[in-house]
């Protein structure tokens, strides 16, 4: 019984690890080996691993940049701001993202004598 444990240990022995099995003691140093290559695998891949994360957020930090706002005020003398240019004729309407109150509004131009009065409303 003892011998076909042995031989048992000695098969899953050299199955996980690739060395022939001689005694519990070379065992156990091949064991602690390769719990050492381990280690040092993992310690060599952690600097690594942190210069590639700060490398991606280096690069992701370069196209976070957004084109300026475009102020325009309304007929109330309230300030918006928007990402794209307001071009519009008279009643023309057009449905923005307002940057200053962070919800859609629609945009109307009214002209007047001289000059665009733009209206503007909240919604969709």
């Amino acid at each position: 019984m003892k011998q076909e444990e042995r031989d048992k240990v000695a098969e899953l022995f050299e199955k996980r690890t690739g060395v022939k099995y001689q005694n519990w003691i070379q065992a156990l140093a091949v064991s602690e080996k390769m719990k050492a290559e381990k280690k040092s695998f993992i310690l060599w891949l952690i600097p690594r691993w942190f210069a590639w994360l700060a490398i991606l957020l280096f690069l992701s930090s370069l196209h976070c940049s957004y084109p300026p706002l475009i102020p325009l005020q309304d007929n109330k003398q309230v300030e918006h701001t928007y990402r794209e240019e307001i071009d519009l004729l008279h009643l023309q309407k057009v449905t923005r993202y307002c940057a200053t109150h962070h919800t859609w509004e629609k945009i109307q131009a009214v002209w007047d004598d001289s000059t665009y009065i733009y209206y503007t409303t909240r919604g969709s």
